[in-house]
């Protein structure tokens, strides 16, 4: 499975306001990421882009950014940035790779 999730707080030239967000992704029973994320730690980035590729371990093209290997070996692509196509042109080539290597 692959999943790809993209976090934005506010608009251009906006304050990000105040979020709280929890994330919690089992497997058979076994948790793969627990996570609370709080908008005032990405401070100044308001952009969290994210790909997570579970049970999927094949290559990856040499031009795509290196993951989070959690605990259950699964993977994670994760970018900060001030606008959201910034961190598209890292993670759009890791999503692609991912989804060309399931067909």
């Amino acid at each position: 499975m692959v999943a790809r999730g993209t976090l934005v707080l506010g608009r251009s030239d906006e304050p990000p306001g105040d979020l709280v967000s929890r994330t919690t992704i089992t497997r058979q029973g076994r948790a793969v990421l627990v996570e609370e994320l709080l908008s005032r730690h990405l401070a100044p980035y308001r952009i969290l882009d994210s790909v997570l590729a579970l049970g999927n371990d094949g290559d990856m093209p040499v031009d795509c950014p290196r993951p989070l290997r959690l605990e259950t070996g699964d993977r994670l692509w994760r970018r900060l940035g001030r606008e959201a196509h910034e961190t598209a042109a890292v993670l759009d080539p890791v999503w692609k790779a991912l989804n060309n290597a399931a067909e």
